[in-house]
């Protein structure tokens, strides 16, 4: 009955219109019994009624007559029983279950506040804006720096002995809080002959450091509180830097020599004697890596050179190949490695020569008729090389090349200034008016090769001299020391000037200062 079934379902369609009726293989061998030659019905279908061999078991006729029959239903009866009686009415119902969710699930950054959010307002890269890229509220602890709750690190920590601590502050000597490794006790008071010393027992590596020099003092900064000492070197104009080791090194005259004086975390060494030629002006110096360059004038009127390694002095007494009126200081800088050293020669112009190769190169000159002062010289970090200011007029150096001296628009500078490089390739010259004795300040962006009147600090009542500023240390933006009736450290935190800290109760002319993050 299984085949009759599927013969009858065969020819019913077919018979519909569907074309030649194909060859049923109803035995599992082709038709007439001739192997593997198939048999095919050639002739359309013409009509008539659809007949089907009582002998099943052999090829059946394909031929059907040529009347049509045209088929409105057909029933379908299931071929997968044997029981001719049995079909299948067996119905089901569709499942609509989808196994979903239908609920809007959390997502942070959608602008909606749900689930553990603590609020949302889109995913804006800004987590100082009241709500974090987490969709959680600015705290200490989370890990984000964030300003507007006066955070200076967030490191996530757990303890209080790290180099930021619970209070998103970072760790300093002074703050109350053993700093492990850096410090070995921290009592928090300004009394250095008790159980805790001022530099908190040990040396602070980590620390930031401000260094300022001059006749009378040398001290350190190290973001909460000034270490000082008298200065016994008998230098009158000392400079000082710091290297990229972090070791300051002070220049001077110490009676007939060159000396020099250099700070570790240990503190100041004892003077001690650089060689060289016997000079005949203070020295200048500037950092270079972890060395220095020095240049500087001797008793024969002759620029000299000597460099600093990193561990000794060599060479000393290395001649520029000028030479100047007497006495004369000039400036020094650093272009990749290398010194250029910018003079007063003995024909009274400003002139300059690099250091390449070890070999002093031409002198190159900036302005004919040199005023008879101090030039002072700044690297930058972006863009121009050098920026040389000899009191009212400027020059720049950009890939090896000075461009010719030009006015600084409004700056009546006298023979006392003092230059700073800041951030972003910008300097900033300071001096103190001769009418009123108050400072003047104005900024200098090389990127656009102008100068613009500021004021970043105070426009201070100086006695003495023009304040000495550095880039500022610990978050600061600039390190100002000044002289009045005595020493002044002032510093600037994001546009708000913070000053009025006094190093030492003496007042003493010509200070200089370096700083270093």
């Amino acid at each position: 009955m299984v085949r009759l079934s599927r013969l009858v379902a065969v020819a019913l369609v077919w018979n519909a219109g569907c074309g030649p009726l194909p060859p049923v293989d109803v035995g599992g061998s082709s038709s007439s019994g001739r192997g593997d030659e198939e048999t095919t019905n050639e002739g359309p279908v013409t009509g008539g009624s659809s007949t089907i061999p009582e002998d099943v078991t052999g090829a059946p006729d394909t031929t059907l007559p040529t009347t049509t029959t045209t088929m409105t239903t057909v029933t379908t009866v299931s071929t997968a029983s044997t029981d001719p009686g049995e079909s299948d009415t067996s119905t089901s119902k569709p499942d609509t279950s989808t196994g979903i969710d239908t609920e809007d699930p959390v997502l942070c950054g959608d602008g909606v506040v749900g689930g553990d959010e603590e609020c949302d307002d889109g995913i804006n890269g800004d987590n100082d804006d009241g709500c974090t890229d987490g969709c959680q509220f600015p705290r200490c602890g989370d890990g984000i720096v964030q300003a507007s709750l006066g955070e200076g690190c967030d490191e996530q920590t757990l303890a209080d002995d790290g180099a930021c601590t619970l209070a998103c502050q970072p760790a300093v000597c002074g703050d109350g809080l053993v700093w492990s490794i850096h410090e070995a006790c921290d009592d928090a008071d300004a009394v250095n002959d008790d159980e805790c010393t001022n530099n908190c027992g040990i040396p602070c590596p980590g620390c930031p450091i401000v260094l300022f020099v001059n006749a009378s003092f040398r001290g350190r900064f190290d973001g909460s509180g000034w270490t000082n000492e008298f200065n016994v070197d008998g230098s009158q104009d000392p400079d000082v830097v710091i290297t990229a080791a972090r070791v300051g090194i002070s220049v001077f005259i110490g009676g007939d020599d060159l000396g020099y004086t250099l700070y570790r975390d240990d503190g100041w060494t004892e003077q001690l004697a650089l060689g060289g030629k016997p000079p005949a002006a203070e020295p200048t110096i500037c950092a270079s890596g972890v060395g220095a360059h020095v240049g500087y004038q001797a008793e024969d009127s002759m620029y000299y050179y000597a460099g600093w390694d990193g561990e000794m002095w060599a060479p000393t007494a290395e001649p520029i190949g000028s030479a100047g009126p007497m006495p004369s200081r000039g400036a020094i800088g650093d272009v990749g490695g290398d010194p250029v050293f910018v003079f007063v020669d003995e024909g009274g112009r400003l002139q300059s020569r690099a250091r390449v190769g070890g070999v002093w190169q031409a002198p190159v000159q900036l302005h004919p008729a040199a005023y008879p002062v101090r030039p002072r010289m700044v690297a930058f970090d972006v863009g121009a090389e050098l920026l040389v200011v000899h009191r009212d007029r400027y020059s720049v150096r950009v890939a090896g090349e000075w461009a010719p001296m030009k006015q600084i628009p409004g700056a009546a500078v006298p023979e006392r200034f003092n230059v700073t490089a800041l951030p972003g390739g910008r300097a900033l010259l300071v001096w103190t008016a001769s009418d009123d004795m108050m400072t003047r300040q104005t900024m200098y962006d090389a990127a656009s090769d102008t100068w613009s009147p500021v004021t970043l600090f105070y426009a201070f009542f100086a006695t003495f001299d023009a304040p000495a500023i550095a880039p500022g240390v610990g978050g600061a933006e600039l390190e100002v020391i000044r002289t009045t009736s005595g020493l002044v450290h002032d510093r600037r935190f994001d546009g708000v000037f913070m000053g009025g800290s006094t190093i030492a109760t003496l007042g003493a002319a010509s200070p200089a200062v370096a700083s270093a993050p």
